[in-house]
């Protein structure tokens, strides 16, 4: 049975997620209604929304690990809640300049919460209730984020740009109530030393640990495929697969069936079936998934479609439960923050280069030949599972941590 800590945990992070998927989905929609703003200008402000996930990673998994989790993760929402406060400022004052600061300061705060919280779960929990719990927080991420689109389009149209960040101040918020009474135990033990060093002892450990160089190798030719096909789909959809808008938008939402049902079975699945069996059938389904998409045409190309992307939500969501428990199991506490940083810069670093390679790729040759490329890339992905020793292991690992409570 879970400790009900984990309750507060699952809320905090629903609120966290919902907070920033809703300030992702409302910037460029406020930027077009307040700034007329071009589409040069709309990247900017989304690329500095990202840029905190490319900046922040490695500094702040030293912080984790040298702060401690619970204190971070308390911290964090706040940094969350002044950011969102100073866009509603910005908007006030129709200025882009202070809107873009003021989405980088709210994704730091989520990208310090999302590190926190993966560092905090197995000093609270046993390694047996990893999986469980690692698939209910991302059942918690899926069910905010999901339907944030429709609900903030919907809110931007009908009420104010304004009561759109006004939402997402509420659910930062509601992660600061969900953990105001959280425990705190106490971070490692460590002595001083230069920042460098400390990235460079996350660094080196990712590199050497067998299994967490199989899940970065696999993790990076998976993300970069993912953006690709991101990149490609609707050229691909309307101009080869000779979909509609509207057929395109309920492909699409295959996946987030897929990646509701996955959140939802995870902890069961996870814990019933040897790890190597998730591991490889995560990209390999991908594959399966990419090219139903490629084949998709005629009547049943909306079906075939949805089908793919259901695949790429599904087992890629079972394969991200089975990895980030291994994760936990595997590495010391003292480095786990930086471990975290250390994988999460890698994957949010090939992805814009994945697109970018869909994308002219897809200009130079056609979307078809691109889409060719994202299936050889979950192809490389599941290779990469496969031939480490993800592709080998039969049981979870003994743990590396002890829980604190």
């Amino acid at each position: 049975m879970l400790p009900p800590l984990l309750n507060r945990l699952v809320i905090a992070n629903a609120g966290m997620h919902a907070a920033d998927q809703i300030a992702l989905v409302a910037l460029p929609l406020a930027a077009v209604t307040l700034f007329s703003a071009s589409p040069a200008l709309i990247g900017a402000l989304v690329a500095a929304q990202g840029m905190a996930w490319l900046i922040v990673s490695l500094p702040g998994g030293i912080v984790v690990d040298r702060l401690g989790p619970s204190r971070l993760a308390r911290l964090a929402p706040w940094l969350s809640l002044a950011g969102l406060t100073l866009a509603l400022l910005a908007l006030t004052l129709a200025s882009p300049y202070l809107l873009g600061l003021a989405v980088f300061i709210s994704a730091t705060g989520t990208v310090l919460f999302v590190l926190a919280l993966a560092t905090l779960t197995p000093r609270l929990l046993p390694p047996t209730a990893f999986a469980k719990a690692n698939g209910r927080l991302e059942l918690a991420r899926a069910l905010v984020t999901l339907p944030a689109p429709t609900i903030i389009a919907w809110l931007i149209a009908h009420v104010s740009t304004n009561a759109a960040f006004i939402a997402a101040l509420a659910a930062a918020a509601m992660a600061i109530i969900a953990l105001s009474s959280m425990p705190d135990p106490p971070p490692s033990a460590q002595p001083p030393r230069h920042p460098l060093q400390d990235i460079r002892e996350g660094l080196l450990f990712v590199w050497h640990q067998p299994i967490l160089r199989g899940i970065l190798s696999c993790a990076l030719a998976w993300n970069a495929a993912f953006f690709a096909l991101v990149a490609v789909f609707v050229p691909f959809a309307l101009n080869i697969a000779q979909l509609s808008v509207q057929d395109i938008g309920l492909a699409l939402s295959g996946q987030g069936v897929g990646l509701l049902l996955g959140a939802l079975t995870a902890g069961t699945i996870v814990t019933r079936f040897q790890p190597r069996f998730i591991l490889i059938l995560g990209p390999l389904s991908s594959v399966a998934g990419a090219t139903l998409i490629f084949i998709s045409a005629g009547h049943s190309a909306i079906y075939t479609a949805a089908a793919g992307y259901f695949l790429v939500g599904f087992c890629p969501m079972l394969w991200l439960v089975c990895q980030t428990s291994l994760r936990q199991s595997v590495t010391p506490a003292p480095l786990l923050g930086r471990v975290n940083a250390t994988i999460q810069l890698a994957i949010y670093g090939v992805r814009p280069l994945g697109a970018l390679l869909g994308g002219a790729l897809a200009d130079r040759l056609g979307p078809g030949a691109a889409l060719v490329l994202v299936i050889a890339l979950f192809a490389l992905s599941a290779l990469a599972a496969t031939l480490s020793d993800l592709g080998r292991l039969r049981a979870m690992p003994a743990a590396a941590t002890e829980p604190l409570v």
